[in-house]
């Protein structure tokens, strides 16, 4: 699909695909853009930071990443429907999930907040993310 979207507008000299693990992947050259849709719902699904803070090595100096940034919003909400399927497993521990669904009918229980993490440490390979704490 992806190649045949660049034939069919022309870009088969201008853009190049890669469909590959970026973590395995050897690049041959530097890139002048890296694109990636890693993000996820909440900008760190499939270890989004990890692997694009990895990516940043197939850059040329002044190359542009797309998405350069993002910032992640949380709000808390009830919603009649989420609580009774939750409450049908009969455990504490499924009301002490985060669930990222979409909802349609929502009662807010205060405004939205921007999330972000006060540490990340890497340990062999793997990232560790302590706690997430909101901005004043």
């Amino acid at each position: 699909m992806k190649q045949s979207l660049i034939k069919l507008e022309g870009w088969e000299s201008l853009v190049t695909v890669i469909s590959s693990d970026m973590r395995c992947w050897d690049a041959p050259e530097k890139a002048d853009v890296l694109v990636s849709e890693l993000l996820g719902s909440f900008g760190d699904n499939e270890l989004s930071p990890e692997c694009l803070d990895g990516a940043q090595r197939f850059l040329k100096p002044d190359g542009i990443s797309i998405p350069s940034s993002y910032t992640s919003f949380i709000q808390p909400i009830t919603a009649s429907k989420l609580h009774n399927d939750i409450k049908a497993h009969k455990d504490i521990a499924h009301f002490e999930t985060a669930y990222v669904v979409k909802l349609h009918r929502i009662a807010t229980l205060a405004p939205p907040q921007q999330v972000r993490d006060q540490t990340a440490v890497c340990v062999s390979s793997v990232q560790i993310i302590s706690q997430f704490y909101t901005l004043p």
